[in-house]
């Protein structure tokens, strides 16, 4: 076997093993998406979850004295090594809406 031959399985031979050991590594599953309930707060979810989100989007509405209180809005998402996914809205620090998609 000539060395580049030898270089070329050897570098299929190794994206191979890393493929097998990244393959299930899951950081969300259906189970945990289920047991994430309206209301909870981010630190709850990540406690549920296992692993910190990826802040996607946030945004602030100031309040007004007297009449309503500034609203806070995050996004998380949590992005398995297949493309499955949840994300995550949370509202002055609760939950109010998750999704998912392709979660085992």
């Amino acid at each position: 076997m000539t060395a580049k031959r030898s270089a070329t399985v050897l570098v299929l031979l190794f994206i191979a093993v890393w493929a097998l050991n990244t393959r299930g590594k899951d950081v969300v599953s259906k189970a945990k998406y289920n047991a994430i309930q309206s209301g909870m707060s981010y630190n709850e979810v990540v406690e549920i979850i296992g692993k910190q989100g990826d802040e996607n989007a946030s945004s602030v509405v100031p309040g007004v004295s007297g009449v309503m209180p500034s609203i806070n809005t995050q996004m998380y998402s949590w992005i398995n090594w297949d493309g499955s996914n949840m994300n995550a809205m949370f509202q002055n620090g609760k939950l109010i809406n998750k999704a998912q998609f392709g979660l085992k």
